[in-house]
């Protein structure tokens, strides 16, 4: 089946709505929200891929306290105190003897203009660690801050950017979301 973001119409809607919210600069990064995950989803309307919107990474299950596997079947504490919450992971999922065991391809976190920067990476770089625990693939991450954009490695480092200026967000979260995909869809499971 055609991904139905590929028709010009529909392209030129979502490029649009970011070049909207890219030049009203919004005081929330709750702005970003809709087309990011809009654009995600898109990307990977494939079955086997799943985009989380704010979903848990459940902390590290403490001595004699109670646990449950989570979608990466990993044991995790359940009293949530430890839990840390990005703001997309996407997912090739996959069964493990009847069980979900997802496979993290990319974390997305977002920030607004004004964000602390240093603070945002550092963010972005826990999240990168978690995932590289709970994976069997190279997660990597997208760090959206305002109407810019850098990707990170799945060593948490940042990847390589034109004169270490950052991206702007269109199109290049779109080749980002695309190069991700076809990645995934290289994982043989």
């Amino acid at each position: 089946m055609a991904n139905p973001l590929t028709t010009p119409t529909n392209l030129n809607i979502l490029k649009k709505r970011f070049e909207y919210i890219s030049g009203a600069s919004p005081h929330y990064e709750a702005s970003w929200y809709g087309p990011i995950n809009k654009l995600a989803n898109a990307v990977f309307c494939d079955a086997q891929f799943m985009v989380k919107p704010q979903p848990r990474i459940r902390g590290e299950r403490p001595p004699n306290s109670q646990s449950s596997l989570d979608s990466y079947n990993i044991q995790v504490g359940v009293d949530g105190t430890h839990d840390k919450i990005p703001d997309f992971i996407i997912v090739k999922m996959r069964d493990d003897a009847g069980h979900p065991k997802d496979i993290p391809l990319l974390v997305i976190e977002v920030k607004k203009d004004d964000a602390n920067l240093s603070a945002a990476k550092g963010q972005l770089r826990f999240y990168l660690n978690e995932m590289q625990k709970k994976g069997d693939a190279d997660c990597r991450g997208i760090l959206v801050v305002g109407s810019v954009m850098w990707n990170f490695l799945p060593t948490g480092r940042r990847a390589p950017h034109p004169q270490g200026l950052p991206h702007q967000i269109w199109p290049t979260l779109l080749a980002e979301l695309e190069k991700s995909h076809t990645y995934g869809l290289t994982l043989q499971l």
